[in-house]
């Protein structure tokens, strides 16, 4: 049993006696002060702190140690009893003075609990992984056999405005079709990512589009959605940008998400914005909202699947809109990212190169 072993000490004479008895027992040692800054302890199989602390000075030590080495063997040298250094995370816990039997017995437990620790983790983490494959083959298979019924429900609804209707009737079929219009691109979107997950690439049919043209769109597609809540749209371009060469519906698409995200998220009677400009060698598209913005501990993961889905705010959401576009953006050799204005609300900047 040969190990790497950090050896942290606050008595330099009681640390040679330590790395004496380790290295003659086979082992690599590194020797730190116990008070070094725990976010620098270098990698090692076990981390052996030796202290004369005692009580809940001890256990503190033992707690803060555990944190700090992760799921690493950890064995405390120090006066008992036994119960303060177990109690508070050592996997083992040797008195003094130390015999080199007892060492010996106590580093091979810490290293395996280490061991122990990290199977357990890698079991969970391919189980969840497992999980989740399972559910994204579900989902899956339920997007494609919603694909065709949307389909045919979309033609009935277009069909619907053909005929003279009430007012009434003309305000059911315009609900019914931004209700469409938003599953089908919720249906499109997932059979995108679907795509993307299994190896593949978004197919884009690039051609010649203005940022004006694209917000405009973006603007016209919204506009329903947000009259419902009061919510003004407005875009607003930079003069003299470059025609971008990009597959314009696929943007839109993407766009048309993060707006339609924008009005579920912010208030009535507020302003969500769309904007271009020019940044280096790419061209900002972003679109700004007045909501709460998004929470911190969200935001590490905003653009992975189902992640927006956790956000008790997204009543209604599924998640994918930000893992799509950020896709459509990569796609392109773009970036989508996030940043929360200094007044508030949440922007996202979809940035596309330019062409040269």
């Amino acid at each position: 049993m040969n190990a790497r072993v950090l050896l942290l000490e606050d008595e330099a004479d009681d640390a040679l006696l330590l790395r004496v008895l380790l290295e003659r027992a086979g082992h690599v040692v590194q020797v730190a002060d116990l008070e070094a800054p725990r976010d620098a302890l270098p990698p090692t199989d076990l981390v052996v702190a030796d202290t004369r602390r005692r009580g809940d000075e001890a256990a503190r030590l033992t707690e803060g140690l555990r944190a700090a080495v992760g799921d690493r063997g950890l064995v405390l040298v120090g006066a008992g009893p036994a119960g303060t250094w177990l109690e508070a995370g050592a996997d083992a816990w040797v008195a003094k003075p130390v015999r080199g039997a007892a060492l010996t017995e106590s580093l091979a437990r810490a290293l395996a609990a280490g061991d122990a620790r990290r199977e357990a983790e890698r079991r969970a983490a391919a189980a969840a992984l497992a999980q989740a494959r399972a559910e994204r083959d579900w989902l899956r298979s339920l997007v494609h056999d919603l694909n065709n019924p949307l389909t045919a429900v979309s033609a009935g609804v277009q069909l619907l405005s053909i005929d003279p209707l009430t007012p009434r009737q003309v305000e059911a079929a315009r609900q019914a079709r931004l209700a469409v219009g938003r599953l089908q691109r919720l249906v499109e979107g997932m059979l995108d990512l679907g795509r993307v997950e299994q190896g593949g690439a978004l197919r884009l049919d690039r051609g010649p589009v203005g940022a004006a043209r694209l917000l405009d769109e973006v603007v016209a597609g919204i506009a329903p959605v947000a009259a419902l809540k009061r919510v003004e749209v407005e875009a607003v371009v930079a003069p003299e940008l470059p025609t971008l060469v990009i597959d314009g519906p696929l943007v839109v698409r993407a766009l048309t998400n993060l707006a339609d995200n924008a009005v579920r998220h912010t208030p009535r009677h507020s302003r969500i914005t769309l904007g271009a400009w020019r940044a280096g060698a790419a061209v900002v598209l972003a679109v700004r909202d007045e909501g709460a913005g998004v929470p911190e501990e969200l935001r590490s993961c905003l653009f992975e699947p189902f992640a927006q889905a956790r956000d008790s705010r997204a009543r209604g959401a599924a998640g994918l809109g930000l893992a799509w576009a950020r896709a459509v953006a990569v796609a392109h050799g773009g970036t989508l990212d996030h940043c929360a204005p200094p007044a508030g609300g949440a922007e996202f900047r979809l940035r596309l190169p330019a062409p040269r």
